[in-house]
């Protein structure tokens, strides 16, 4: 249920100046600080002063909400997987000559199989985003005349509501929708009252409107901070986009594609078939690179909310846990869910559990990555 990205109490140096026509990009900078990174425990994220609602999380809520977005991410992942394996299998069974009846069974068991696998594997991978299961703890909203407070133990966003398209609820879940991303929160954190507010305040202007928010906390004593550049939201899309095929998995899916493309042109054409196949599969996939790398205004939103140009980027790294701080979210990390850390040209992927959350490379200078190494987090650079 986390909403991942940079935020806590700032350092002089993390102030958010109002953004200019173009602000250059900037070198990470170690922060002067009286706490060297890696020296104490990490600070803990900062709940809401005055919440309008609150509801103790559970490992049965945590299970609830791992089902809603397995269902919600399911259709994609599923149709991924299934472009492979599907013409995978149908070109093996049609090598050793099964019947056509054959192929439908055993291509609707390949089907079967795929759903239930991706399924139960999406719902592991949100459920390692959460840490109910390990401690108790709460989450918390906070409505404002502009934005809205999120707070629960890892993680702490603020969500203005002119990001905000639109709100569903059920009888146990309610979504928000902004910034091209989905986020289920449990339902009996927005009883009806507030749940009423919320969406008058995103669809109108009613009177009287809350009061402000407090100032959103900032890292106390940031050891790595940078500054957000104008082209630093594309420059992560584009990252974000790419890092499924930058991967192995990913790269021999494109083995495997190419593969397929050539076999099914030989099956009918011999080598001219598998050629030509080759070429066409070539060119489609040059073109989906192109796409990748020109994302649309829509497809920058999510970056663009999270961290607005000019604004400050921090982290604090801790003996127990990495603490990412910018102007509109805090993510506590602690080393035992931080799977890989991958320092790349372009971004830093921190994989965070079972999901890839990608940050600008400023974050994890050398220096910080060696620490991490000591601590046994695994940590390649590229």
């Amino acid at each position: 249920m986390n909403d991942q990205g940079p935020s806590l109490e700032p350092a002089p140096q993390q102030t958010d100046p109002p953004a200019p026509a173009f602000v250059p990009t900037m070198p990470p900078t170690v922060a002067q600080t009286d706490v060297d990174p890696f020296t104490q425990l990490a600070p803990e994220i900062p709940g809401l002063d005055a919440p309008d609602a609150i509801f103790a999380l559970t490992p049965g809520t945590a299970a609830q909400l791992a089902r809603h977005n397995a269902l919600r991410a399911a259709p994609r992942y599923i149709g991924i997987v299934l472009a492979i394996a599907v013409p995978t299998s149908t070109i093996a069974l049609l090598w050793i000559g099964l019947p056509l009846a054959s192929i439908l069974v055993l291509q609707s068991v390949v089907v079967a199989y795929v759903l239930v696998v991706m399924y139960f594997s999406l719902r592991r991978q949100f459920r390692s985003l959460s840490r109910s299961d390990v401690t108790t703890g709460s989450c918390a909203i906070a409505l404002g005349d502009d934005a809205l407070d999120l707070a629960e133990g890892s993680s702490r966003t603020r969500i203005g509501y002119d990001r905000i398209r639109t709100v569903r609820a059920t009888r146990r879940v309610v979504t928000l929708s902004f910034d091209n991303r989905h986020l289920a929160l449990p339902r009996p954190l927005f009883p009806d009252a507030p749940l009423t507010q919320l969406r008058l305040l995103i669809a109108t202007e009613p009177s009287p409107r809350p009061s402000a928010l407090p100032p959103f906390p900032r890292l106390p004593q940031p050891q790595v901070h940078t500054v957000i550049a104008a082209d630093t939201a594309r420059r992560l899309t584009i990252a974000r986009r790419l890092e499924p095929w930058r991967r192995a998995s990913g790269q021999l899916a494109t083995v495997l594609l190419l593969v397929e493309a050539g076999a099914f042109g030989a099956l009918e054409f011999g080598i001219p078939g598998a050629l030509s196949a080759l070429v066409i599969a070539l060119l489609f996939g040059l073109t989906v690179r192109f796409w990748m790398r020109r994302p649309s205004e829509n497809a920058l939103r999510q970056y663009q909310g999270l961290l607005p140009v000019a604004s400050g980027l921090a982290a604090q790294f801790g003996t127990d846990a990495a603490v990412l701080g910018g102007a509109t979210f805090l993510l506590r990390a602690p080393y035992s869910i931080v799977t890989k850390v991958v320092v790349r040209a372009d971004c830093a992927v921190l994989n965070y559990g079972k999901t890839a959350l990608v940050y600008p490379r400023a974050l994890f200078p050398p220096e910080i990555c060696h620490r991490l190494r000591e601590l046994g987090v695994t940590v390649v650079e590229r």
